[in-house]
């Protein structure tokens, strides 16, 4: 997590940006999504690093030293974001060793590897997340099946469309080895519990292809057998806000195992950590970001900090109030600055409290 928030991918030409990543798929293994017209980006790797027998490593990645102090962040006390959710694909020992083994110049851990979004926990089996986390791209939506784009329509999750949880859930969407981890502080250590995802939700409004507009999305998880008990100083959700009203400097808290440190490539942080902003205003935003005032829009909210801001690998995690008691999650990590040094330049969060309504109709869909 550097100064900045969100990670977003700002793309002045789509079909150039296409064509960049399908190259990157094509080409080498992937840690980021990158853009060659300008340099924002969304906050999660579009392309999971390939750790399949042959495959070549990301040869500008570089791993991470881990503390979670780096670009203004500070370590999560335990206990202290206990809402706080990863989203991770599986990698087994096996298949890590055999990568090391083929290609022993890769350093990256093993939980570096299996990083990939942050959410919060919203009700007892949901995470809220960031739709890019879901859905980046069609043929390049890691966590989904490519089906998803041909049946998205049947298996959103609605009551009002009378759309129920078991027809997501029985339409085997969802790639087997994505998992969400609650409780979890130190990543290396793989503390906290682990659940399976059944089922993920992408608002009817996002499109890839307009990566700034209702970036936002829901996963369903279950246990692999009978549920875990959890701690609830460790795990409970967090309150859903109903004021959309969040006065410019409003200081604000964002958690996540973002990048930390100045290196190449997507380098996640250990520790969980988190970064002091306050609210910025829109104009402002647009300003130093230097886009259409349509990419930052009224269901966004703009935060930043002249030394701190949050970086690829916080995508989905969460914006609270700083010392708000009860907390609420204002808003999701989404996009920003592809620089994570400090320059005072904001990042972009989607704001909950305009997805409400939605939230609240998949939540409330027939079981």
């Amino acid at each position: 997590m550097d100064a900045e928030v969100g990670g977003g991918t700002r793309r002045r030409s789509q079909p150039a940006w296409r064509q960049a990543l399908l190259a990157i798929v094509a080409v080498t293994s992937a840690w980021s999504q990158t853009v060659a017209a300008d340099d924002l980006e969304l906050r999660s790797p579009s392309v999971l690093v390939e750790v399949a027998p042959g495959a070549a490593p990301d040869p500008g990645a570089t791993a991470a030293s881990g503390d979670g102090r780096g670009f203004g962040g500070s370590a999560v006390r335990p206990g202290e974001a206990s809402w706080q959710a990863e989203i991770y694909r599986e990698i087994s020992e096996a298949l890590y060793a055999q990568h090391r083994k083929r290609h022993p110049q890769d350093a990256h851990a093993r939980w570096e590897l299996q990083h990939f979004c942050g959410g919060a926990l919203i009700a007892e089996n949901w995470v809220l997340t960031a739709a890019h986390c879901v859905q980046v791209e069609p043929g390049l939506a890691p966590l989904l099946k490519d089906q998803f784009g041909r049946n998205r329509d049947e298996v959103t999750v609605s009551r009002r469309n009378g759309i129920s949880l078991s027809r997501c859930v029985d339409a085997g969407l969802v790639v087997d080895t994505f998992r969400v981890r609650l409780g979890g502080d130190d990543l290396r250590d793989g503390d906290g519990i682990t659940f399976r995802i059944d089922c993920a939700v992408v608002h009817p409004g996002w499109e890839p292809s307009k990566p700034h507009h209702d970036d936002i999305a829901l996963v369903h998880f279950v246990a692999d057998g009978l549920p875990p008990s959890r701690d609830p100083k460790r795990i409970r959700p967090i309150r859903l806000p109903d004021d959309p009203a969040l006065a410019t400097g409003t200081p604000v808290t964002v958690t996540g195992w973002g990048k930390t440190q100045p290196v190449d490539g997507f380098a996640p942080a250990a520790r969980l950590t988190q970064v002091a902003l306050q609210v910025r205003d829109g104009a402002e935003c647009v300003s130093k970001l230097g886009v259409p005032a349509g990419d930052v829009p009224a269901a966004v909210i703009c935060a930043g900090a002249p030394q701190s801001k949050t970086c690829l690998g916080d995508s989905g995690g969460p914006l609270v109030l700083a010392h708000g008691k009860p907390n609420y999650v204002l808003g999701i990590v989404s996009w920003g600055n592809g620089d994570c040094r400090a320059n005072d330049k904001p990042g972009v969060y989607t704001r909950v409290a305009a997805y409400r309504d939605w939230i609240d109709d998949v939540l409330n869909a027939p079981p």
